[in-house]
């Protein structure tokens, strides 16, 4: 498994329901901070009708088998993509200073024996998208 670090429009489907999340550009270049807003839709396919009406179109789907898990005061995910791989993220909100949260998620990912350094800053849809342009 790969880091793919600390962390466009996406509508994520669970058996809980729908989640609309908007992830803004990378705040900094060492990791995959950014900022984020997310919240529930009461229908999945309702706010993808809204969207596509409003001139989107979707890209790609991203299909993801996803555990969460808790360690210290991150979220550790391990994320199994289809027809792309599996991956590690630590990631923690912060309204502050960015670098004491990096450090401790770089202290985790050593901790469960992966390299900071090893991170894969492009996203599941973009790393998708490459493979299916190779």
């Amino acid at each position: 498994m790969r880091p793919t670090g600390i962390s466009p429009r996406q509508t994520r489907r669970s058996g809980s329901g729908a989640k609309v999340t908007y992830k803004g550009p990378l705040l900094e270049a060492e990791s995959k901070s950014r900022e984020e807003f997310e919240t529930g839709v009461e229908n999945g396919d309702h706010i993808d009708a809204i969207v596509q009406h409003l001139g989107f179109e979707p890209a790609a789907t991203v299909r993801k088998n996803r555990r969460v898990y808790e360690v210290r005061e991150y979220d550790v995910t391990l994320d199994a993509v289809d027809d792309v791989g599996e991956f590690v993220e630590v990631e923690r909100e912060t309204d502050g200073d960015i670098e004491p949260v990096r450090e401790g998620a770089y202290e985790v990912l050593r901790d469960l024996s992966l390299n900071p350094n090893d991170q894969q800053r492009t996203s599941y849809l973009g790393m998708l998208l490459s493979d299916a342009n190779e």
